[in-house]
Order: C-alpha cells, then structure tokens, then sequence
C-alpha cells in the first residue's frame, strides 16, 4: 500500500521488461493522480534527480508501471546499519536536495511544482488540520471560543513567518520511507506534491523525522554540511543564526503537521500504523517550542491540551 495515500503497490515478477517493475495502482482520482505523477516525474528527470523512470501508464486504468527502486527504504537502512554507517546517505541525499534547489531558476517553470507553494494559507491549514484530527478528534480537547482563536493567530503568525521566506523547489515529503537505497545510490520517491518553499523544508523532513530519530550532533553536522556546500550550487549565503532560526520553526511546522496525519490515519481511517510515531513526534515538537520566544504562545496553548509538552 501507498504511505498514507490510497495508492497502492504491486512487484510485478513475469513481464516482458528483463526486470522487476512496480504497479502503482491509483487512487479515486485516477485522471489527476495520474496526470501530475507523470509531470512531476518529468520535472525530476529534468533536473537529473534520481527518480524511478516510468515504463508504461495506463491513464484509462488508472495503472502505471515503474522501475523497481527495491524494499531498502532509508528508515531500513538505518534500522539495519545504524546511524553512523549512513551518514553517508544522509549526505547524499542533502546533495540531491540542494541540486533541487539549485533547479529553482533553470527548470522548465510549466510544471505543476512551480505553480503550488507553501504560503501562508497553506501552512495555516496543516496547522489546522493538526488542531481538528490530533487535539480535537484524538485527544478529544474542547477549547473555549477565545483559545481557539488565540490558536489560530498563534498557527497564522507562524505561518505568516515561514511563507515570508525567499522559495525553493522543495519535493514536500523528503523523508526516510521515500528514500531508497540501491548498492550505494540513492532513488527519491513520492515526488508528486512537489512545490516551492523556504529552503529549510525538505531539511526539517529528513532531519526531524517522525520515523527515525538523528541525535541533535548528528542533526547539526548535517546542517552545517549543506550550509558548507551550498555555494557549490549557485545558491545564496544564509547567516547561520537565522538559517537556524528558521530551521526550528520549520521542524516545528512540519512536525505538527504530520501529527494531524497520522491522527487522522488512526481515527478517521482505522489505520493504527501511524501511532508508534506519534511520541517522538511530540518530542521534536517540545523541544522546538522551548527554542525561540516568538513560539511561547503556540507552547503555551498547546501545553494545556497535550502533556507531553509540558
């Protein structure tokens, strides 16, 4: 099955390709689903990013066949090897992103990547969708009229901050699950909701993660070898105090959104898959919070409706 999509996922042993292949069989909207997968594939095959090639799609079916990338996921790989032995994929993988980014100017700008982005609007909804599934529908908080709404500014001043950030092509979902890993190389996976966003997006993806936990010397190594390489892409020098700044907020961002997903996944699909990760989620979440003043607020609110930040 397809992460939290309705994709879903088939090897294919007997074909006429010399290979294995994959059958990505689409969702409810086979036309759309379809349709932007193969553009946006396009747009990652433009740039030279590592992408399984499209070998067939059956647009009237809704079935597309793909190149097998394999069952060694990033989250795998680390759960096999451990921390250390990775980094080197780690590090591969910062590469990639910041090629993606370096992409911004140069690719095609038809595709649809280059017509979504993470604005303000945008933000704020995750946000809410993490208010809705994960406080309310979970954790089943009853706020009062002047709390909710105090939320919502805090969630629209937070947004506000990060859509205020100079954009990048940013693949939205840039994680240990989407990540494989073939011999020493890399294939990036489930590109489809690519989109322009502050360059720190992808970074707080796979660097706070909700399915594999760096430590923060780790985390900071990390930051410090994309800052380092960044001139080598044609890209702008950050000061690092504000690079970091952002950084946290970002991960902050993020993190709740993927804690209104996965209590979403759990109390409206039935599907519990997500809840193992739904504590070091909150974690990253705490320690973030407690980072900045300009979140005290959003800490505050949040602390009075979950424990775990307190």
């Amino acid at each position: 099955m397809g992460d939290a999509s309705t994709r879903r996922y088939y090897r294919l042993g007997q074909t006429d390709y010399p290979q294995t292949l994959i059958l990505m069989q689409l969702g409810d909207d086979n036309h759309a689903q379809g349709d932007l997968f193969h553009q946006q594939q396009g747009l990652f095959r433009e740039i030279g990013l590592p992408v399984p090639q499209i070998h067939h799609y059956d647009e009237k079916q809704g079935l597309m066949f793909l190149e097998d990338c394999g069952d060694m996921t990033l989250q795998l790989m680390v759960q096999k090897k451990g921390l250390s032995a990775c980094l080197i994929y780690y590090r591969k993988a910062i590469d990639w992103l910041l090629k993606l980014q370096e992409a911004t100017i140069s690719a095609g700008r038809h595709y649809p990547a280059f017509h979504w982005a993470f604005d303000t609007l945008k933000f704020t909804e995750e946000l809410e969708f993490f208010a809705v599934h994960m406080l309310e529908h979970m954790r089943h908080s009853e706020f009062a009229p002047d709390e909710r709404r105090n939320l919502r500014m805090e969630f629209q001043k937070l947004a506000a901050v990060l859509a205020a950030e100079p954009r990048y092509l940013t693949h939205r979902d840039y994680h240990s699950r989407n990540i494989m890993i073939i011999g020493d190389e890399l294939k990036i996976l489930d590109f489809q909701d690519a989109r322009l966003g502050l360059c720190q997006y992808d970074l707080a993806s796979l660097l706070r993660d909700s399915y594999v936990q760096l430590p923060d010397k780790m985390i900071d190594e990390l930051l410090t070898y994309y800052l380092n390489k960044r001139g080598q892409y044609k890209l702008p020098p950050i000061e690092n105090d504000q690079f970091q700044r952002l950084f946290t907020l970002t991960c902050v961002q993020r993190n709740l959104k993927a804690l209104g997903t996965f209590a979403y996944q759990a109390v409206k699909r039935q599907n519990d898959v997500y809840l193992p990760y739904i504590p070091p989620t909150l974690q990253y979440v705490n320690l973030n919070l407690r980072r900045f003043p300009e979140t005290a607020g959003l800490h505050k609110i949040l602390a009075s409706y979950l424990p775990e930040l307190n």
